[in-house]
């Protein structure tokens, strides 16, 4: 295991990595654990891509328990080759602009969340996205809308050091083989350990974005939203417009959205010009899911949001950030069920419904 005293070190690695390190920095602190000597060159030798993946696997090992490092494979070794592996094909240049990495954000702590559903014995302890809706986890649901797109290649699940155990525990149980695959689904901690440490959901992604060296477009969801459907036209629709969706729902009613849910109003062509987080007054019956497939354009603006200082917590406030930018967005309408499971109340409404006997809801895909 990689041991340090230096808690910057996390800091400096996870928001400081650009592949253009100063000569003679040491990451490490006072107990080094890599040395790199660069003059930052125009063109980087395969040796020095070899010696920042080397660091890559070490950063694993600092960032996880031995016993949930191990578990990905039946030895150290294999876990290390196989980890090696994958770190080594994201240095071989730009991804190609048809692919899709999905960052899945699971990293929030739900205090209020837990003390209500704390009182079910069955539910005591769980996070959010773990929670049983009809026999498999809220996260599963999510799962199953993104399984046979082929243009996903790789899944990031982002939690914290409170729930990182039950989520391996989870992936460990998991009867779809690709879960197990370390080039295609990873689980990552954000480091935190309680509420007082939470980055919240953007310096979530940021963190997820940055650590593991995210440079193309980006399927972006929270895990406490519930989705029964297909995310294959929404992913056809991304590529054949080439501008930044969020995927929305319509509820029919403002009286749903205000005080709890983002609003979306957008032009005839289905562009977004305006984007509000919670109103008491939607201008839209259009409500915002914790759903965005974003451009790396629309990512270049990340960074600079966090070290900002603009709010973290609300993922809805960096899409209307973008908006202010001037970053083209479009509304893709979800048709299928979707739900926000940001109460217990609402968790326990959603179960009822769906594990009714006499449940007949057709899946939806959505529309553009």
């Amino acid at each position: 295991m990689l041991l340090s005293r230096d808690s910057m070190f996390v800091e400096q690695y996870a928001y400081g990595r650009n592949r253009l390190y100063s000569r003679g920095v040491v990451l490490g602190g006072e107990y080094a654990v890599f040395e790199h000597e660069r003059f930052a060159p125009p063109q980087v030798t395969s040796e020095e891509r070899i010696l920042e993946s080397a660091f890559e696997v070490l950063w694993d090992s600092y960032s996880m328990s031995s016993d949930a490092y191990l578990s990905r494979a039946n030895s150290a070794e294999e876990a290390f080759n196989a980890e090696m592996k994958a770190l080594l094909s994201q240095t071989d240049g730009e991804p190609d602009e048809g692919s899709i990495s999905m960052v899945i954000l699971a990293a929030g702590y739900g205090t209020r969340f837990s003390a209500e559903a704390d009182r079910v014995p069955e539910l005591k302890g769980r996070p959010k996205a773990l929670l049983p809706i009809d026999g498999r986890p809220v996260l599963e649901w999510l799962l199953e809308g993104v399984k046979d797109i082929k243009e996903i290649q790789r899944i990031i699940v982002v939690t914290n050091e409170k729930y990182i155990e039950q989520f391996e525990n989870w992936k460990a149980r998991a009867t779809e083989p690709r879960y197990r695959d370390p080039n295609h689904f990873k689980i990552i901690s954000d480091g935190t350990r309680s509420i007082e440490e939470k980055r919240g959901a953007i310096g979530a992604l940021h963190f997820a974005v940055t650590r593991e060296d995210i440079k193309g477009n980006v399927l972006v969801a929270g895990a406490d939203n519930f989705f029964e459907g297909s995310f294959k036209e929404l992913v056809q629709s991304f590529l054949n417009k080439k501008v930044g969706m969020v995927v929305t729902h319509d509820e029919g009613s403002t009286d749903k959205i205000a005080g709890r849910l983002g609003a979306v109003k957008q032009d005839i062509t289905g562009r977004i010009i305006d984007f509000e987080e919670k109103p008491q007054y939607p201008k839209s019956t259009f409500a915002s899911t914790f759903c965005y497939l974003l451009t790396k354009e629309n990512l270049q603006h990340l960074k600079g949001y966090v070290r900002g200082g603009f709010s973290s917590d609300n993922a809805g406030e960096f899409i209307k950030h973008l908006v202010t930018e001037g970053e083209v967005l479009e509304a893709f309408q979800y048709a299928g069920e979707w739900n926000d499971v940001g109460t217990f109340a609402e968790y326990r409404n959603l179960r009822d419904n769906i594990e009714r006997p006499e449940r007949t809801l057709t899946k939806g895909v959505g529309k553009s």
